[in-house]
This record gives C-alpha cells, structure tokens and sequence, in this order.
C-alpha cells in the first residue's frame, strides 16, 4: 500500500491541476461509485481549489455554488495519470474516474478497488472522519513534533508495552509511515522492532522520529518505492526501493555487518530487521 512519501508524490503530480474549472466528469458502473455518482457529476462547473494529503490519504476541494470536497484513498492499487485534456486516451479496464478540467485530464485507475474517492458537503465532515480526525506527526511535516510522538506512542498510560514495530504503524501515533519506512527508519535507528515500547528510552524514540523524517524525505526524493503497483502521474516508477537496506531483504546478508536478514510477524505484518545491528 502507498505510503506518504507515494501518496506526497502523486498529490504534487496532480497540483498542476489546482485552479482550473472542471468541465467533465466520467464515473465507472461500479457499486463503490454508483453510490456516489450524482455527487461527482455535480462537480462539473466547479473549480478544484486545491489537493492536500493527510497521511496516506489525499482530499481534494472544489468550489463553485457550494462548496464540496472528496477523501481519496489509493488503497492497494490506485493510481492517477494526467493527460492533456484533449488527448484520446484509451481508458484502462480498470479505470474508476475521470476528472476533465480546462486543460487535463485526471484518470484514477484501481484494479483491486480498495481504493475510493468518495465526496464530502463540507471541511467540518473532512476534518471529522475518523482516520484523518486521530492523526499523529507526520514523517514529512516541516517541523515534526517529537515530543507529541513519543507521548503518543507511550499511550494513554504511559506504560505501553506493544512493540514498536506494531505501534509505528498506528495512524493515530504516525502518520505518513507504513510498513516499509517503519522498518527502513528502525534498522537506521538500530531498535529491534520486537521491543516493547515500555524497554525504550525517550532518546531510542526521538532517535526513531529523526529517522522516520529522514528515511520519508529520502523516499519523497526519490520519487515514492514502485514494488508492484506504485507510479506517479506520469508512469514512471519511483527509486527508494533501490536503496532499501532491510525491508523486502529477508536471507540477504546485512549490508553494515553481514549477518542475515531476519522476518517477524508483527501484527500480522511481516518485519526485516537485522538481529545484530537492531538491539
């Protein structure tokens, strides 16, 4: 599943975008969008204000005689391309929406269709979904809050004894990191994953947050990780994966001290670390 630094990636793409009116709107025969089919063709007429990301999660703002705005997740497989507005553009099989504005046009294509893009009234019911509402610091904020992670990541009590592997991919402690950077971020920041976060210090999780920030930035760089599905707006794959130094790695010799890449079932997730260079 895209993480921030991919769904970062793909907003930027899509920004060229932002300002113009929005002249068409074709929406798929398919149950997820049928739904909502006469929300989305109302926004012909409007003008798309802006996209912001929350997380790995993308809204898209739109005015005109009202207001409306549009959660948009990637789920497993969605994807945007942008094409010139004039273009004959054969659509995919599995292409679930597309947004013709003044000059592109917007495919969003989802094979599996875990993805959505699904219309809101107003910024109150945005702010207010659950999963956007309980956000923790995200790894690409300009300034990230470390202390309201850390507190975040203790828990309620203070005391939280799941592992950190487990806990870093909780949208409500961090935003932005999923599977890949959570393991890419502890390998650099030498923690095992299987720690309780009860074992860890408060400096082992700062160190932790300035790792998260460094490994998403190096990700935003390097145009998102392209494993199966992921690409911008334009087909191009992104890089990361390139640099990956445990995730994906299991068997392979640790590229710092050679001992094996190991794999752990964290919360159902599968997690590379090196036993040696994690303590």
């Amino acid at each position: 599943m895209p993480e921030g630094p991919e769904v970062e990636t793909v907003r930027r793409g899509l920004l060229r975008a932002v300002g113009q009116g929005v002249e068409d709107v074709y929406v798929a025969d398919h149950r997820k969008y049928n739904e909502h089919r006469e929300k989305l063709i109302s926004l012909v007429g409007s003008v798309m204000e802006s996209v912001e990301r929350y997380g790995k999660m993308m809204v898209f703002s739109f005015s005109g005689d009202r207001e409306m705005y549009a959660l948009n997740h990637l789920g497993m497989t969605g994807i945007w391309r942008i094409y010139p507005a004039g273009d004959e553009v054969t659509r995919d099989k599995h292409l679930k929406l597309v947004i013709t504005t003044d000059e592109f046009q917007l495919h969003f294509v989802d094979s599996r269709t875990f993805g959505y893009f699904v219309p809101l009234s107003t910024r109150v019911e945005v702010e207010s979904t659950p999963y956007i509402s309980r956000l923790g610091p995200d790894i690409l904020d300009d300034v990230f809050d470390v202390e309201e992670f850390i507190r975040r990541a203790r828990g309620k009590n203070g005391r939280r004894r799941k592992d950190i592997g487990s806990v870093l991919l909780e949208s409500s402690v961090v935003s932005g990191c999923g599977n890949i950077y959570k393991s890419e971020s502890l390998f650099r920041a030498g923690i095992d994953p299987r720690r309780g976060v009860n074992t860890l210090s408060d400096h082992e999780l700062r160190r932790i947050a300035n790792h998260l920030c460094d490994v998403g930035q190096e990700a935003l760089r390097s145009g998102g990780s392209t494993l199966r599905d992921f690409s911008n707006v334009e087909g191009y794959d992104g890089l990361m994966q390139n640099s990956f130094r445990v995730y994906g790695r299991g068997g392979e010799p640790c590229e710092v001290c050679g001992t094996l890449i190991e794999v752990a079932k964290l919360s159902g997730r599968s997690t590379f670390f090196c036993p040696r260079c994690q303590v």
